[in-house]
């Protein structure tokens, strides 16, 4: 109870995520990953706390900055055992039923004619078969479970192996967040180029670690967790990580499961940005060419228009010609319009209009045929003129 109680409490923290502390996790989470350059990608080590029977860790509790997250847990690897745990199973190898139980149930024909008279198999025997059926063997990595932001979850991925089961995985758990993926992408790519740079990593053999996906309608990021089974390599033993495991080589194909996780998510993306377009109609530019000789047939026709109202015009203006002429009247500038007309019998006759500026008034003409002329009494003759 106290135990639990001591659980209970720190889980109430929220900052924390509690676990019960094994001697390799231990050694791992507090004195090497929080001094590597692999710190970024991990949980943050917050100390441990001693109850009455056992010891726990405080980890970064990585989902406090999301809401409603949609998590997602990928086993790393090309095998989840240790090889000293193999070579203790080969030891003493026993029929054990549970197992036998467990792999009829996911596989009836899995075991072998003797294995089903026995109605047993070995540990070992179960070990290496459990990996064959998922996409751990084949991709270097399987889903271990997902659960999504309404509260539901599925761990129904044993069997789940094959590469199109994977790209079908993955395009449910993010669909409705597209945003999640290129971010997932470029945290995947600055883990691998990371790794190839950690002291750590070089010297671990790292078995049964996973990977944590975490996304919300904002953020989406990706954690190493797990560190329980990861081992220190025997002395002059070097692994590249990513070779084929055989009995004895202590290869983990940790990078195998990284590269095909990247290759998978740029596959979902990629497809998803396809689909995209596809939906959104193509605006489609007009010809330039086209466009081009149609401005130019209706700058012509225009021209053409344009030449034949000039022609009409001046040919209903010739019969007479207008010379403009300034001139003042009563002080306002105005402007004296005189014109010539040419008679029938070829004498002229001349006209002159003053037209006010900036007034309304009529126009009047007067008649300049003629020069004015002053008006004088006329006196008829009479008796009394002188004669």
């Amino acid at each position: 109870m106290a135990d639990e109680r001591t659980r209970q409490q720190l889980i109430n923290r929220r900052t924390t995520l509690i676990a019960a502390l094994g001697r390799a996790e231990q050694f791992v989470e507090k004195y090497v990953l929080m001094k590597d350059v692999l710190r970024p990608y991990v949980p943050e080590y917050k100390g441990h706390v001693n109850s009455d029977d056992a010891t726990y860790i405080q980890l970064q509790d990585l989902l406090t900055d999301f809401y409603q997250p949609c998590v997602m847990d990928c086993k790393i690897g090309v095998r989840t055992y240790l090889e000293e745990e193999l070579s203790k199973a080969k030891e003493k190898p026993k029929l054990r039923k549970d197992m036998y139980e467990k792999m009829i149930q996911i596989d009836p024909n899995a075991p072998t004619e003797e294995e089903h008279r026995a109605k047993g198999v070995t540990k070992p025997r179960y070990m290496v078969w459990r990996e064959t059926i998922s996409s751990t063997s084949t991709l270097g990595f399987r889903i271990e479970g997902i659960k999504k932001s309404d509260g539901t979850s599925s761990k129904d991925f044993k069997t789940t192996k094959s590469r199109e089961q994977i790209i079908e995985a993955f395009r449910e758990f993010t669909e409705g967040f597209p945003h999640a993926l290129p971010k997932y992408i470029q945290r995947l790519k600055a883990i691998r180029a990371t790794l190839s740079y950690s002291d750590f990593f070089k010297r671990h053999e790292v078995i049964g670690s996973s990977l944590l996906f975490v996304h919300d309608r904002h953020n989406a990021s990706v954690w190493l967790i797990d560190f329980a089974k990861t081992v220190t390599l025997p002395d002059k033993v070097d692994i590249t990580h990513e070779n084929k495991w055989k009995v004895g080589n202590h290869e983990d194909g940790y990078l195998i499961g990284i590269n095909n996780l990247i290759d998978i998510f740029q596959e979902v993306h990629d497809a998803h940005q396809a689909a995209l377009s596809e939906r959104i109609p193509r605006l489609s530019l007009p010809d330039l060419d086209e466009f081009s000789n149609n401005n130019n047939k209706a700058s012509s026709n225009n021209n053409n228009h344009t030449s034949s109202t000039v022609t009409t015009s001046s040919e209903l203006q010739q019969p007479s010609s207008v010379e403009a002429q300034p001139s003042l009247i009563d002080g306002l500038g105005s402007l004296e319009l005189s014109s010539v007309a040419t008679d029938p019998d070829g004498s002229s006759t001349s006209t002159a209009a003053n037209c006010l500026n900036n007034n309304n008034c009529d126009c009047k003409s007067d008649d300049l045929s003629s020069p004015p002329t002053t008006s004088t009494q006329s006196t008829p003759d009479g008796p009394d003129s002188n004669s």
